[in-house]
């Protein structure tokens, strides 16, 4: 796990830095006049520009914990404590920054996302309640084009779900699902109300990542080894390197440069497909956990005055066609609110 943070924020970092690199070359009098070149270099920061504010973002939160901490431990009593709460409220969002960090490192796979939704009942009198949610997600995902496969479910002997995950993917997927984590109460006619708990966090992504050509850096040396006439008179040995990341392999052992490169080349997209891998462990065990965690009070559906209310909107909405656009509403006013 540290491993990998250090690995992340080391990557991270350089794409700051580069970012700055391609900022003052794209002002740069000779870069301006030349419009493929100039291209180039844009489309080069469009590449870097999320992960590099990403990175910047994180490190001011770091600071300023950091700062919290120190006066924190020059201070006594209300000081103190006053300084110990702002770090602790700094590293909250310190821990969203990270988890922002690791989604805008992801190499790029399009505008497809994944969520997976857990729905967890509290009892069986909740388990009707958590069954009518399931299919209210269901619905929201059939009118949004969205995929929506379960993973797993239980139900009670009443007939009603004791749990059920999900997972749903299509463009945006995430961006609608990725807040549902927490607990959601219904409440009926006659006082009677039900509670179950919602854990949503980012699906492992099960697409294959290629690397592309310009990404890749071919490099030529000569091979090492054992005199004779040949050596050094052929580069055959290849470094290749994967810009994104940094991460580089070097092949000599083969009798051909092509052999080399080949070898150089599949070994490296192993490599960086581990990478990758390791990054998409870490958000899916940190998003799981975070999530599973959630106990706020996020929605309650009032089926007794006919509204839906949601902690996180101003209002709540009135129940025109049904509960399940109502929520339909919901998650696209949660999602506008987040842009």
């Amino acid at each position: 796990m540290d491993e990998n943070r250090n690995a992340l924020t080391e990557y991270a970092r350089s794409r700051e830095e580069r970012l700055k690199e391609l900022d003052e070359l794209l002002a740069a009098p000779e870069i301006l006049g030349d419009g493929a070149l100039w291209r180039s270099y844009a489309r080069e920061r469009d590449s870097v520009i999320k992960t590099a504010l990403a990175y910047r973002r994180w490190t001011e939160l770091k600071e300023l914990r950091e700062a919290c901490l120190a006066d924190a431990a020059a201070l006594t009593g209300d000081g103190r404590r006053a300084a110990e709460a702002e770090a602790d409220a700094v590293g909250a969002e310190l821990d969203e920054a990270y988890s922002s960090l690791l989604l805008a490192s992801l190499p790029s796979c399009g505008a497809r996302s994944a969520v997976i939704v857990e729905i967890r009942a509290s009892g069986a009198p909740s388990g009707e309640f958590a069954s009518a949610l399931y299919a209210y997600y269901s619905e929201f995902a059939r009118e949004k084009g969205f995929d929506l496969r379960t993973l797993s479910s239980a139900r009670y002997e009443s007939g009603g779900h004791k749990e059920i995950t999900f997972r749903v993917e299509g463009e945006g997927a995430y961006e609608y699902l990725g807040r549902e984590s927490g607990v959601q109460r219904a409440e009926y006619t006659g006082g009677v109300s039900r509670s179950l708990v919602t854990a949503a966090y980012p699906a492992r992504d099960e697409r294959i990542y290629e690397l592309r050509e310009e990404e890749i850096r071919i490099e030529l040396f000569h091979s090492g080894g054992a005199g004779g006439q040949n050596v050094n008179k052929v580069e055959t040995a290849v470094r290749a390197r994967h810009l994104p990341t940094g991460i580089f392999v070097v092949c000599q052992d083969e009798r051909s440069q092509s052999a080399n490169r080949n070898r150089a080349v599949s070994e490296l997209t192993a490599r960086v497909r581990s990478y990758y891998n390791g990054l998409q462990e870490d958000i899916f065990r940190e998003g799981k956990e975070k999530a599973l965690l959630a106990r706020d009070r996020i929605r309650v559906f009032d089926y007794a005055r006919k509204e839906l209310r949601d902690s996180r909107l101003n209002a709540p909405l009135p129940v025109r066609n049904g509960l399940s656009a109502t929520l339909a509403e919901v998650l696209a006013l949660l999602r506008l609110a987040n842009k």
